[in-house]
């Protein structure tokens, strides 16, 4: 008698939560052997779904993670990881004076990639999602695109069949979802005293997220209203992984 095979696939990096640190690695793992018998673990070394420009970015921003102890099951190799996707463009940050003008930086981004194929607005920080909801609605009312905002989990259904349209929504509720563009935006300024090691493991995980959702391009809005650009994001730029763009000045 043959049992079926369950296949899992896993990257504790993806996770927002504090689900697969430290203790809770270890009890996970030994949850799946006592249910599930025989555990055999593969780590796969290919990248299909984005352009080598956005998985160096990603590998960057993998390294700066904490140097939380997940456990040996959850280590993650991305020295040998390559993509076999085409070339594409280098990711680009784009820093504007207030947080009116980065969304007019952003809206010009909607009109630039929207004919291209499905895009994203991913907000890292969902303490701001109120703001970038208000600017899906906008969106949709300009009669140009089509806008869905989501607000959870439950609200992706059917969003993985249509071909074009903008999904804005908080980077957590965009696990398992891919688009030819993604717009990242809500990025918080991780240099204050106050933000905890637990905090920064956090919102690079969904900064991470949000990178990894793109296939051809990835575009990163900051504001000086908001406090500029965060350490990893400057750093991606000083190692050529970023090209930095002014974005508007005010807006006027």
């Amino acid at each position: 008698l043959s049992y079926p095979r369950l296949f899992m696939a896993v990257d504790p990096r993806q996770s927002p939560s504090e689900a697969f640190i430290g203790i809770a690695a270890d009890d996970t793992r030994s949850m799946v052997e006592d249910t599930m018998g025989d555990v055999a673990n593969f780590e796969l070394t290919t990248v299909h779904r984005f352009t080598p420009q956005i998985l160096e970015l990603i590998k960057h921003v993998h390294h700066m993670f904490p140097a939380f102890d997940l456990g040996s099951d959850w280590e993650v190799d991305l020295s040998e990881v390559e993509s076999v996707q085409k070339d594409g463009p280098v990711p680009a940050l784009i820093s504007a004076s207030t947080q009116a003008a980065s969304d007019i930086d952003i809206y010009q981004s909607v009109q630039d990639l929207y004919s291209r194929g499905r895009m994203a607005l991913a907000v890292v920080d969902a303490r701001q999602w109120r703001r970038f909801s208000e600017l899906a609605s906008q969106l949709s009312q300009s009669g140009k695109f089509h806008v869905s905002a989501i607000s959870g989990r439950s609200d992706i259904e059917g969003l993985g069949y249509r071909n074009r349209g903008l999904v804005v929504g908080a980077a957590e509720y965009l696990a398992g979802l891919q688009f030819d563009s993604v717009l990242v935006a809500g990025v918080p300024d991780l240099r204050s005293d106050s933000v905890t090691a637990n905090e920064k493991t956090r919102i690079l995980s969904l900064l991470y997220l949000a990178l990894s959702r793109a296939e051809s391009e990835v575009r990163v809005f900051v504001n000086e209203e908001d406090g500029g650009a965060a350490d990893v994001l400057i750093q991606a730029v000083s190692k050529g992984l970023m090209q930095s763009a002014r974005g508007s000045l005010s807006r006027s």
